[in-house]
């Protein structure tokens, strides 16, 4: 909404109201809103005395976008406890039931906005948490002064900052990841203001040293924030200095000493400080209210041990990061920011881990549904129950909860991942191509984010791009089993299988025992003929998690339901879940329909990807391959009997189909549903065309090609038989070549 006449000076009972700001001034204190929340507080100051409907706010301050009536609720809760509106008699905002809300207190629009007091709230006696602010206002205080340089024309430029992990020079034990951690939060602190990108911590730990060029060349900063911590006794010890990357010169160096019992004070100066600067020089708000942090000193340090820990993502790892966050809650239980983390780790221990989701979810909602309560508006909140719906396959709502996650901060690395992610099942190949470009401008080095966008290039067609983004930064980190992992499938979903034997050779030398790097040469292996080896190869990897069983389920494809399976083939089946939750009981559903398919038992298959598919909105696993079932689903029903179910589904595939084009999906996997869509319109002829113009453009799944009742019409034909001789003379060439020494 336009809040140009708010701007102007409001004042609503004793509380004197800056929407620039987004601050509300009264009581001896200021108190920070969001951005929406101020919004709202303005429109109903405009229409003070009047009953204004939850229509009419989602249509002004929300602008149509499609929220619930909670959003609005809550909004109100919080705009009350921001008022100190009480729970008995409201003196602010009343609620008029079945009608909406009316704002009662006295408005004057006479007052002008001043300069805020330098009066802020302290959440406790935190060393780490206190020192964080003062170190965030010397890099703020070198952000200000590199503007002020600046001509006018350049106000909105933007600042690249790199956080490098901050050194320990205590001896205490754990000291070391406390400094890493607290880096993170340093990181996260910075991200928040306008006009300031940060190079996320993942990247900057990666980066090494502060040399200026390496900086420069790996990172794109600007300005590079180095610095280490000494505890001793009560007393901390910050040592900072920033560096201008272009260069290496140093732009500011400062060494100060902070007693317990008064960093909140040197925080608050510095914080007032920087909020008159910023709003002198830039008009930006000034810095945001420290979130609640803990009275207990241990608790904080156990808070920036988990957060150290998390950014690593392997089991283990999360492992110690949830024992950490748990610990910080057992001597804080209001620590509001570890029960979120607590809840994220939970939630990414179902994917990279063996937890199961529905597990997950139980831990982990009861967290976020105590912080959703007092933090509302919290971004790491937000996005954490926006990846929770993910995980579920809620991917409409997952978008909404991360869109306003980034709205909050647009620096998050996470969210926008995520967010990438959820538009991706969605369908939205483009717009999750563009939320990946996003988080590597974050995290330029972060190797899980260069892969999404990596696959997301490569699904669009253009398996160049995405090989050349994952060599460059191979060659900027080193040797990395995620990156070579990421080749070996680009190369295989475009039938460079010789290539893919030799990245996933290369991605299991690195950590022969890990599952994943076993799944990715297995798929490949069986891309290759090598069946028996590829069974060998994922033999014991049962329990499987999410991300391996992505493999497994592409395995199932090229090795299971086959009719001459064996024992070892055998063992990669996974029996159906019925519990658990929708997303897993649907893909557990897919998983064995399609292999009952391939094995011939239509009247299994029928049913158990009807289970699969109906009733679902987005795919279950991605739009390919969701296309796929539905194809495998058309022709088992024909062959049961069930046309009308056939008719209906077989529309749906076509306009599927369409959308996905329309949405960018360039994927042979693709390409393949639509000669499997021509074949069942009775048009073997242009299916036999299709299918040669795949083989051409690297198709090289010959044993799903082999074992797909729907093609077994062509065994036949002569044509389709010097297409199979073809392709299995390819993939021979393709075996010998991966025996060859690479040049």
């Amino acid at each position: 909404m336009n809040r140009s006449r708010a701007d102007e000076g409001l004042s609503i009972g004793p509380w004197e109201v800056l929407p620039r700001l987004n601050v509300l001034r009264g009581h001896d204190a200021e108190v920070h809103i969001e951005p929406r929340y101020m919004d709202l507080l303005v429109y109903l100051a405009e229409r003070a005395g009047e009953v204004v409907s939850t229509d009419e706010i989602l249509g002004r301050v929300w602008h149509g976008q499609v929220v619930g009536d909670h959003s609005v609720y809550q909004a109100i809760a919080r705009l009350r406890k921001a008022l100190g509106d009480g729970a008995g008699e409201r003196t602010y905002i009343e609620t008029v039931p079945k009608r909406g809300y009316r704002l009662i207190a006295a408005v004057d629009r006479g007052s002008r906005p001043t300069a805020p007091s330098p009066t802020t709230k302290a959440h406790g006696s935190v060393p780490w948490k206190g020192l964080l602010l003062v170190v965030a206002g010397v890099a703020l205080a070198l952000y200000l002064a590199v503007q002020t340089e600046q001509s006018e024309t350049t106000n909105e430029a933007t600042t690249t900052i790199a956080v490098l992990p901050f050194r320990s020079l205590s001896e205490q034990e754990n000291d070391a990841q406390i400094a890493a951690g607290f880096a993170i939060e340093l990181a996260d602190a910075l991200g928040r203001l306008e006009h300031v990108s940060v190079i996320g911590p993942v990247s900057s730990s990666l980066a090494g040293a502060p040399h200026a060029a390496r900086q420069r060349d790996l990172l794109q900063a600007d300005i590079v924030v180095d610095g280490s911590l000494r505890r001793d006794g009560n007393t901390l010890r910050v040592a900072v200095a920033l560096l201008d990357a272009s260069d290496g010169r140093q732009l500011l160096s400062r060494i100060s000493d902070h007693a317990d019992n008064d960093v909140f004070a040197a925080q608050r100066r510095m914080a007032a400080t920087l909020a008159d600067a910023i709003r002198g020089r830039q008009g930006l708000p000034p810095v945001a209210e420290v979130d609640a942090t803990p009275h207990d000193v241990q608790a904080y340090d156990f808070y920036l041990l988990g957060r150290y820990h998390r950014a690593r993502r392997d089991p283990q790892s999360l492992h110690r990061a949830a024992a950490f966050f748990r610990d910080a809650l057992a001597r804080e239980p209001d620590f509001t920011a570890a029960r979120v983390a607590l809840a994220t780790t939970i939630l990414l221990s179902s994917y990279y881990d063996q937890m199961a989701l529905d597990e997950a979810v139980a831990q982990a909602t009861p967290l976020l549904e105590h912080v959703l309560q007092e933090s509302p508006a919290d971004a790491d909140l937000l996005a954490a129950i926006g990846l929770s719906h993910y995980l579920r396959g809620s991917y409409g709502v997952a978008v909404d909860y991360l869109q306003r996650a980034i709205a909050v901060d647009v620096n998050n690395a996470e969210a926008w991942m995520w967010l990438g992610l959820a538009q991706r099942q969605q369908g939205d190949l483009r717009s999750a191509e563009a939320a990946f470009a996003r988080v590597r401008v974050i995290e330029p080095l972060f190797t899980t984010a260069a892969l999404n966008h990596a696959n997301a290039l490569s699904w669009m067609g253009d398996s160049g791009a995405a090989d050349a983004l994952l060599a460059a930064l191979l060659d900027k980190v080193g040797d990395d089993a995620q990156l070579y992992r990421g080749r070996a499938e680009i190369a295989l979903d475009h039938g460079d299988l010789a290539a893919a034997y030799r990245w996933s050779q290369r991605a299991l030398a690195i950590d022969p025992q890990t599952p994943l790097s076993r799944a990715n040469l297995a798929m490949v292996l069986a891309y290759l003929g090598r069946t028996a080896d590829a069974a060998r190869m994922v033999d014991g990897l049962h329990p499987a998690s999410r991300a391996v069983q992505r493999y497994l389920d592409r395995l199932s494809a090229t090795v299971l339901g086959l009719p001459d399976r064996d024992a070892a083939t055998e063992s990669l089946q996974t029996p159906p879940r019925a519990n658990g939750a929708e997303i897993d009981w649907r893909l557990t559903h897919a998983r064995a329909g399609m292999q009952r398919y391939l094995a011939g038992d239509m009247d299994v298959a029928h049913k158990q990807l009807d289970m699969a598919l109906e009733g679902r909105i987005y795919p279950i696993e991605r739009t390919d391959y969701d296309l796929l079932l539905c194809s495998m689903l058309v022709d088992a029903q024909e062959r049961v009997g069930h046309r009308d179910e056939a008719v209906r589904w077989r529309e749906r595939c076509g306009a599927e189909l369409e959308r996905s084009r329309r949405n960018g999906w360039q994927t042979l996997a693709a390409g393949y549903v639509g000669a499997r869509l021509a074949m069942l319109d009775g048009h073997a002829d242009v299916a036999r065309e299709q299918l040669a113009k795949l083989v051409e453009k690297g198709f090289r799944n010959r044993r799903l090609l082999r074992a797909d009742p729907l093609f077994s019409r062509l065994h036949g034909d002569a044509a389709f038989s010097e297409l199979l001789d073809r392709l299995d003379a390819t993939i021979d060439a393709e075996w010998q070549a991966a025996q060859s020494p690479a040049i």
